[in-house]
Protein backbone atom coordinates (compact mmCIF):
# COMPACT_ATOMS: atom_id res chain seq x y z
CA UNK A 1 0.00 0.00 0.00
CA UNK A 2 1.48 3.72 -1.48
CA UNK A 3 1.91 6.14 1.88
CA UNK A 4 2.81 9.30 2.41
CA UNK A 5 4.31 11.23 4.66
CA UNK A 6 1.78 14.24 6.39
CA UNK A 7 0.60 15.79 9.56
CA UNK A 8 -1.74 14.49 11.16
CA UNK A 9 -4.85 16.53 12.65
CA UNK A 10 -6.74 16.45 15.63
CA UNK A 11 -9.80 15.25 13.70
CA UNK A 12 -8.23 12.83 11.67
CA UNK A 13 -7.58 14.32 8.88
CA UNK A 14 -4.03 14.78 7.67
CA UNK A 15 -1.99 17.79 6.60
CA UNK A 16 0.32 18.53 4.05
CA UNK A 17 1.38 21.73 4.97
CA UNK A 18 1.86 23.27 8.42
CA UNK A 19 1.00 26.98 8.10
CA UNK A 20 -0.61 29.02 10.33
CA UNK A 21 -2.93 31.59 9.56
CA UNK A 22 -3.62 34.87 9.79
CA UNK A 23 -7.80 35.15 9.30
CA UNK A 24 -8.33 39.14 8.23
CA UNK A 25 -12.29 39.52 9.02
CA UNK A 26 -12.24 42.97 7.41
CA UNK A 27 -10.33 45.62 5.74
CA UNK A 28 -8.60 47.27 8.78
CA UNK A 29 -7.28 43.81 9.82
CA UNK A 30 -6.04 43.15 6.44
CA UNK A 31 -3.25 45.73 6.78
CA UNK A 32 -2.32 44.40 9.83
CA UNK A 33 -1.90 40.30 8.67
CA UNK A 34 -0.38 41.26 5.44
CA UNK A 35 2.01 42.93 7.72
CA UNK A 36 2.71 39.96 10.05
CA UNK A 37 3.16 37.57 7.18
CA UNK A 38 5.93 39.05 5.67
CA UNK A 39 7.44 38.48 9.26
CA UNK A 40 6.69 35.22 10.44
CA UNK A 41 7.41 32.24 8.07
CA UNK A 42 4.67 29.94 7.66
CA UNK A 43 1.89 32.33 8.40
CA UNK A 44 -0.29 32.90 5.49
CA UNK A 45 -2.91 35.64 4.88
CA UNK A 46 -6.92 34.61 4.40
CA UNK A 47 -9.19 37.21 3.71
CA UNK A 48 -12.40 36.89 2.27
CA UNK A 49 -13.49 40.40 -0.10
CA UNK A 50 -17.25 39.95 1.15
CA UNK A 51 -16.39 39.36 4.85
CA UNK A 52 -17.75 35.32 4.20
CA UNK A 53 -17.54 33.81 7.57
CA UNK A 54 -17.57 30.33 6.03
CA UNK A 55 -14.78 31.04 3.76
CA UNK A 56 -12.50 31.39 6.47
CA UNK A 57 -13.63 29.19 8.65
CA UNK A 58 -12.93 26.33 5.99
CA UNK A 59 -9.37 27.46 5.90
CA UNK A 60 -8.95 27.21 8.95
CA UNK A 61 -10.46 23.47 9.75
CA UNK A 62 -8.23 22.69 6.62
CA UNK A 63 -6.00 20.08 6.75
CA UNK A 64 -3.40 22.17 5.60
CA UNK A 65 -3.88 24.52 8.62
CA UNK A 66 -2.01 23.64 11.39
CA UNK A 67 -3.54 26.99 13.55
CA UNK A 68 -4.74 30.23 13.58
CA UNK A 69 -4.79 33.89 14.09
CA UNK A 70 -7.87 35.71 14.18
CA UNK A 71 -7.72 39.47 13.65
CA UNK A 72 -10.44 41.91 13.53
CA UNK A 73 -12.58 44.87 15.15
CA UNK A 74 -15.55 44.68 17.01
CA UNK A 75 -15.75 40.73 17.51
CA UNK A 76 -18.82 40.92 19.18
CA UNK A 77 -20.54 40.40 16.01
CA UNK A 78 -22.70 36.63 15.39
CA UNK A 79 -20.50 35.82 12.51
CA UNK A 80 -17.07 36.25 14.36
CA UNK A 81 -18.30 34.95 17.65
CA UNK A 82 -19.45 31.78 15.52
CA UNK A 83 -15.94 31.89 13.72
CA UNK A 84 -14.28 32.06 17.12
CA UNK A 85 -16.65 29.00 18.60
CA UNK A 86 -15.32 27.01 15.11
CA UNK A 87 -11.80 27.17 16.05
CA UNK A 88 -12.37 26.26 19.86
CA UNK A 89 -14.06 22.78 18.46
CA UNK A 90 -11.41 22.21 16.09
CA UNK A 91 -8.32 21.39 18.70
CA UNK A 92 -5.65 23.75 16.77
CA UNK A 93 -4.06 26.41 18.63
CA UNK A 94 -5.47 29.71 17.43
CA UNK A 95 -5.28 33.41 19.03
CA UNK A 96 -7.54 36.73 18.72
CA UNK A 97 -6.39 40.00 18.67
CA UNK A 98 -9.74 42.76 18.75
CA UNK A 99 -8.24 46.00 17.25
CA UNK A 100 -10.73 47.46 18.82
CA UNK A 101 -9.25 50.94 20.31
CA UNK A 102 -5.76 49.92 20.26
CA UNK A 103 -3.21 51.54 17.46
CA UNK A 104 -1.79 49.79 14.43
CA UNK A 105 1.58 49.50 16.18
CA UNK A 106 0.40 47.54 19.26
CA UNK A 107 -2.07 45.35 16.64
CA UNK A 108 0.74 44.63 14.78
CA UNK A 109 2.86 44.30 17.67
CA UNK A 110 0.26 41.75 19.40
CA UNK A 111 -0.67 40.00 16.23
CA UNK A 112 3.17 39.17 15.47
CA UNK A 113 3.55 37.97 19.13
CA UNK A 114 0.68 35.28 18.39
CA UNK A 115 1.47 33.84 15.10
CA UNK A 116 5.47 34.18 16.74
CA UNK A 117 3.75 31.96 19.70
CA UNK A 118 1.68 29.57 17.29
CA UNK A 119 4.41 28.82 14.64
CA UNK A 120 6.61 28.23 17.41
CA UNK A 121 4.04 25.41 18.97
CA UNK A 122 3.29 23.36 15.74
CA UNK A 123 6.75 23.57 14.77
CA UNK A 124 6.84 20.66 17.37
CA UNK A 125 4.65 18.82 14.76
CA UNK A 126 6.14 15.82 12.80
CA UNK A 127 5.56 14.67 9.22
CA UNK A 128 4.24 10.55 9.72
CA UNK A 129 3.49 7.77 7.19
CA UNK A 130 0.05 7.68 5.96
CA UNK A 131 -1.96 5.75 3.59
CA UNK A 132 -2.51 7.47 0.14
CA UNK A 133 -6.24 6.67 1.20
CA UNK A 134 -5.62 9.92 3.38
CA UNK A 135 -5.06 11.91 0.63
CA UNK A 136 -7.74 14.13 -1.35
CA UNK A 137 -6.03 15.42 -4.70
CA UNK A 138 -7.89 17.43 -7.00
CA UNK A 139 -7.79 16.99 -10.69
CA UNK A 140 -8.45 19.25 -13.32
CA UNK A 141 -9.16 18.05 -16.57
CA UNK A 142 -9.77 20.03 -20.19
CA UNK A 143 -12.41 18.52 -22.34
CA UNK A 144 -10.71 16.92 -25.12
CA UNK A 145 -7.01 18.25 -24.12
CA UNK A 146 -4.18 15.58 -24.91
CA UNK A 147 -3.50 15.19 -21.04
CA UNK A 148 -6.91 13.15 -21.18
CA UNK A 149 -5.09 9.92 -21.55
CA UNK A 150 -2.84 10.77 -18.48
CA UNK A 151 -5.40 11.39 -16.69
CA UNK A 152 -7.34 8.14 -17.07
CA UNK A 153 -4.39 6.13 -16.16
CA UNK A 154 -3.64 8.02 -13.09
CA UNK A 155 -7.03 7.30 -11.90
CA UNK A 156 -6.63 3.97 -12.89
CA UNK A 157 -3.40 3.98 -9.81
CA UNK A 158 -6.06 5.96 -7.49
CA UNK A 159 -8.63 3.38 -7.62
CA UNK A 160 -5.67 0.74 -7.04
CA UNK A 161 -4.68 2.74 -3.71
CA UNK A 162 -8.39 2.83 -2.88
CA UNK A 163 -7.90 6.68 -3.33
CA UNK A 164 -10.89 9.19 -3.99
CA UNK A 165 -9.83 12.56 -5.52
CA UNK A 166 -12.29 15.35 -6.78
CA UNK A 167 -12.79 15.74 -10.30
CA UNK A 168 -13.20 19.62 -11.96
CA UNK A 169 -14.01 19.54 -15.63
CA UNK A 170 -13.54 22.63 -18.08
CA UNK A 171 -14.45 22.87 -21.53
CA UNK A 172 -17.75 20.36 -21.43
CA UNK A 173 -21.88 21.66 -20.70
CA UNK A 174 -22.79 21.79 -17.04
CA UNK A 175 -19.35 20.17 -15.85
CA UNK A 176 -20.40 16.53 -17.46
CA UNK A 177 -18.07 14.46 -16.90
CA UNK A 178 -18.02 13.46 -21.60
CA UNK A 179 -15.11 10.41 -21.29
CA UNK A 180 -16.21 7.28 -20.70
CA UNK A 181 -13.45 6.00 -19.23
CA UNK A 182 -13.34 8.86 -16.78
CA UNK A 183 -17.10 8.80 -16.11
CA UNK A 184 -16.62 4.74 -15.00
CA UNK A 185 -14.59 5.85 -11.75
CA UNK A 186 -17.05 8.58 -10.76
CA UNK A 187 -18.44 7.79 -6.99
CA UNK A 188 -20.38 11.07 -6.59
CA UNK A 189 -20.46 15.08 -6.91
CA UNK A 190 -19.17 17.56 -4.50
CA UNK A 191 -20.74 20.75 -3.99
CA UNK A 192 -20.25 24.35 -2.00
CA UNK A 193 -19.84 23.52 1.70
CA UNK A 194 -19.95 19.45 1.02
CA UNK A 195 -17.17 16.49 1.48
CA UNK A 196 -16.97 13.64 -0.58
CA UNK A 197 -18.05 10.09 0.26
CA UNK A 198 -16.08 7.14 1.50
CA UNK A 199 -16.28 5.20 -1.44
CA UNK A 200 -13.21 5.25 -3.58
CA UNK A 201 -13.16 7.03 -7.19
CA UNK A 202 -13.78 10.40 -8.52
CA UNK A 203 -15.89 13.32 -6.86
CA UNK A 204 -17.35 15.36 -9.46
CA UNK A 205 -17.08 19.38 -8.23
CA UNK A 206 -20.68 20.84 -8.82
CA UNK A 207 -21.61 24.04 -8.44
CA UNK A 208 -20.38 27.84 -9.14
CA UNK A 209 -18.50 27.23 -12.37
CA UNK A 210 -16.12 30.36 -12.07
CA UNK A 211 -13.12 30.02 -10.59
CA UNK A 212 -13.78 31.50 -7.52
CA UNK A 213 -16.62 29.38 -7.00
CA UNK A 214 -14.44 26.01 -7.69
CA UNK A 215 -11.66 27.30 -5.18
CA UNK A 216 -14.12 27.64 -2.38
CA UNK A 217 -15.86 24.12 -3.45
CA UNK A 218 -12.47 23.08 -2.91
CA UNK A 219 -11.29 24.59 0.13
CA UNK A 220 -14.81 23.36 2.05
CA UNK A 221 -13.76 19.67 0.65
CA UNK A 222 -10.52 19.69 2.83
CA UNK A 223 -8.85 18.68 -0.37
CA UNK A 224 -4.77 18.78 0.36
CA UNK A 225 -3.50 19.39 -2.97
CA UNK A 226 -4.14 20.26 -6.85
CA UNK A 227 -3.07 19.10 -10.09
CA UNK A 228 -3.79 20.84 -13.41
CA UNK A 229 -2.30 21.53 -16.93
CA UNK A 230 -0.31 24.32 -17.34
CA UNK A 231 -1.87 27.21 -18.06
CA UNK A 232 -5.18 26.85 -16.65
CA UNK A 233 -6.81 28.05 -13.29
CA UNK A 234 -4.13 30.48 -12.83
CA UNK A 235 -6.55 31.46 -9.66
CA UNK A 236 -6.38 27.97 -8.54
CA UNK A 237 -2.67 28.93 -7.38
CA UNK A 238 -2.81 29.65 -3.97
CA UNK A 239 -0.57 29.43 -0.23
CA UNK A 240 -2.57 27.23 1.44
CA UNK A 241 -3.97 24.21 -1.49
CA UNK A 242 -0.09 23.26 -3.28
CA UNK A 243 -0.87 23.73 -7.15
CA UNK A 244 1.27 21.37 -8.96
CA UNK A 245 1.20 21.91 -12.92
CA UNK A 246 1.74 19.75 -15.81
CA UNK A 247 2.37 19.77 -19.39
CA UNK A 248 3.00 17.22 -22.10
CA UNK A 249 6.08 19.19 -24.89
CA UNK A 250 3.04 17.66 -27.40
CA UNK A 251 0.78 19.71 -25.89
CA UNK A 252 0.42 23.22 -28.11
CA UNK A 253 0.31 25.21 -24.46
CA UNK A 254 3.37 22.53 -23.34
CA UNK A 255 6.03 25.57 -23.22
CA UNK A 256 4.05 27.11 -20.07
CA UNK A 257 5.99 27.52 -17.13
CA UNK A 258 4.82 24.29 -15.11
CA UNK A 259 6.13 22.35 -12.25
CA UNK A 260 6.54 18.79 -13.93
CA UNK A 261 7.25 18.01 -17.93
CA UNK A 262 5.49 14.86 -18.63
CA UNK A 263 6.80 14.37 -22.41
CA UNK A 264 10.36 13.67 -23.67
CA UNK A 265 12.85 11.91 -21.09
CA UNK A 266 15.83 12.43 -23.09
CA UNK A 267 15.67 11.18 -26.74
CA UNK A 268 12.48 9.04 -25.65
CA UNK A 269 8.88 10.25 -25.62
CA UNK A 270 7.54 8.62 -22.66
CA UNK A 271 4.11 6.63 -23.36
CA UNK A 272 1.01 7.16 -21.24
CA UNK A 273 1.57 4.96 -18.47
CA UNK A 274 4.99 6.05 -17.39
CA UNK A 275 3.47 9.57 -17.63
CA UNK A 276 1.26 8.95 -15.42
CA UNK A 277 3.24 7.33 -13.00
CA UNK A 278 5.21 10.28 -13.40
CA UNK A 279 2.68 12.18 -12.13
CA UNK A 280 1.35 10.07 -9.39
CA UNK A 281 5.12 9.92 -8.19
CA UNK A 282 5.36 13.70 -8.12
CA UNK A 283 1.98 14.10 -6.43
CA UNK A 284 3.19 12.06 -3.27
CA UNK A 285 6.45 13.68 -3.71
CA UNK A 286 4.75 17.27 -3.64
CA UNK A 287 2.36 15.88 -0.51
CA UNK A 288 5.29 14.46 1.43
CA UNK A 289 6.93 18.26 1.44
CA UNK A 290 8.25 19.00 -2.07
CA UNK A 291 7.22 22.61 -2.72
CA UNK A 292 5.70 23.87 -6.21
CA UNK A 293 6.26 26.87 -8.31
CA UNK A 294 3.35 29.17 -7.15
CA UNK A 295 3.84 28.17 -3.47
CA UNK A 296 7.78 29.97 -3.44
CA UNK A 297 5.67 32.82 -4.98
CA UNK A 298 2.47 33.44 -2.90
CA UNK A 299 1.34 33.94 1.00
CA UNK A 300 -1.92 34.68 0.73
CA UNK A 301 -5.80 32.97 0.02
CA UNK A 302 -8.18 35.59 -0.64
CA UNK A 303 -11.72 34.75 -2.01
Amino acid sequence: MTEFIGFPRPDGSVGIRNHVLLLGLDQSSVNVCHKVAGLVKESLLVFSSTGDRGFLSDAARHPNAAGSVVVGEDLTGQDKKSLISDLEGWGKPFGVIDLGSISFVEALSRATQTAMDIVQDVSTHRRELVRFSKLLPVLFHVHDDLTTGVLVDLLKRLREEEGRCLWVEKGAKNQNIVNPEIKTHLAGDVGTGEVPGPDAGIYRVKGPPDDEGILKTVLGSGAQIMAFPAGQWKFMSNALIPGLSFALKTDPGGDAICDLDLGQKGDKQLEVEDQSLLLFSEILATSSGKLTRNELLSDVLIA
